[in-house]
Order: structure tokens, then sequence, then C-alpha cells
């Protein structure tokens, strides 16, 4: 159906492990507002499969499902931070992470990012409460790119990067690699094992960047303009 009604690519929300909410958390929407679409973002480990969604015997199903009418699959993904409940963090990503949340997460986690405009309370503090992964980390990065290419395997075709602002990029300073190592290096996996041409990748950049220029984004990804838009619907609205 989807196919048939003209569209290419789908998009899935985050299909790694996440926080069991309230309840079990199972309504992911629902009318009076307590649907838990939101744990989605609330990751507890980088693996794939989660209990709203499904396994990742499901997803790598629906990837080959998709291919048989020419639909890409791309897969929302959240790089920037953990749940707040951190006994629910998964050992494994701790150990990634240096072995501890001391190291796990930046320095400047001890509060929440008060001014949007100070890039490194932007890139380093908690956001709503989100404690802030150190992606600057190579054993992180390992692990995160292991998820981003077992994706792959299973069927992605791209990536939809949550709070992609709040990571830093390279012309803010040399440590600041995450982006080049982690895309550079799954653009060429999904090359050797991707079924189309090239994988796609976008990040999510609202309201500015709060310091680096977009150009500073979008030589490694596409990125998302939401202030265009507001200026179209408020030029149509007036």
């Amino acid at each position: 159906t989807i196919a048939s009604a003209g569209f290419t690519a789908i998009q899935t929300s985050p299909a790694n492990t996440c926080l069991v909410g309230e309840n079990g958390g199972l309504e992911f929407m629902s009318k009076d507002g307590k649907g838990k679409w939101y744990y989605h973002y609330q990751p507890t480990d980088f693996k794939i499969g989660n209990y709203q969604l499904g396994s990742r015997e499901e997803f790598t199903e629906m990837c080959q499902e998709a291919d048989k009418y020419g639909v890409k699959v791309l897969v929302d993904v959240i790089a920037n931070h953990t749940t707040p409940q951190l006994d629910k963090v998964a050992d494994d990503l701790v150990k990634a992470g240096g072995g501890s949340f001391e190291t796990l997460f930046h320095k400047n986690n001890d509060k929440d990012i008060n001014n949007w405009d100070d890039r490194l309370e932007c890139t380093t503090a908690k956001m709503g409460g989100l404690p802030d992964i150190n992606t600057e980390r190579p054993s992180f990065q390992d692990y995160f790119l292991e998820f981003i290419n077992d994706c792959i395997s299973c069927g992605a075709d791209g990536f939809r990067f949550d709070a992609a602002k709040h990571i830093s990029v390279p012309e803010e300073g040399s440590q600041y690699n995450f982006w080049p190592n982690v895309l550079n290096d799954a653009n060429s996996y999904y090359a050797q094992k991707g079924t189309y041409g090239t994988l796609y990748n976008y990040g999510e950049i609202l309201d500015g960047t709060g310091g680096p220029s977009v150009g500073g984004y979008t030589q490694y990804m596409s990125v998302t303009d939401n202030r265009t838009g507001n200026d179209k619907r408020n030029a149509v609205g007036n």
C-alpha cells in the first residue's frame, strides 16, 4: 500500500533497546496524551529490538519485505543521550563509555541546558534531564557504529539522527570527530552490504546550531531546516 501510494521510503521509530515505561508503556500513541512514544528516545543500550516495536528478527523481516517493493527503510537513531534512569542503562554501554557513568557522560552533565546559545552547554549538558553521552570517546563511537552497521546488515538504508546539533562538529575542534568517524565508516559499510547505491543520513537541527555553521553538519549529512518551514507557514498564515 505504501509503495502503490508513490512513497519510496519509510522511517521507523528508534529501534534500539529503550526504557520500559509505566505499566509497560505498550500504548505507543493515544488520544489522551498518555502514549509512550517518547520512551523510544530514552536509550538503555544500542542494540536492535525493543518491547514496543519488536525483535531484531522482525526488523530484518520488515526490511526484506520493504525491499520487495523498492521501499527504503530509514531508522531514527539517538547517539546524544541515554535515559535518565541510570539503573536501566546496560552494562555493555557503560563499559563502552569507559566503565562508569562519569566517563560515559560529559563532565558538564551535572546540569541542564539553560542557555541554548551557549555551545558548550548545548553539547555537554543535559537536554531536558537526559544525560549527555561523551560522543568523543573512541570506544563509544565503536560501540555505536556496531549498532548502525548491524541495522545496515538487517536491511536499513539510512538514518535520522535525533538531536544532531547537540553533538559537536570538527570545525569546533579536532577532538569532535564523531560525525566523520561514524558516518564515513557507515557509508563505506553500506556500499559493501547495502541494497541501493548510497546510505542516506540526515540530522535534526532545530532553531539553528547555537554556534557552528550549518555547513559544519551538511558536509556529512542532510539536515532538517525548521526555520525555513516556519517562515513559509507564517507567511501563508499572514
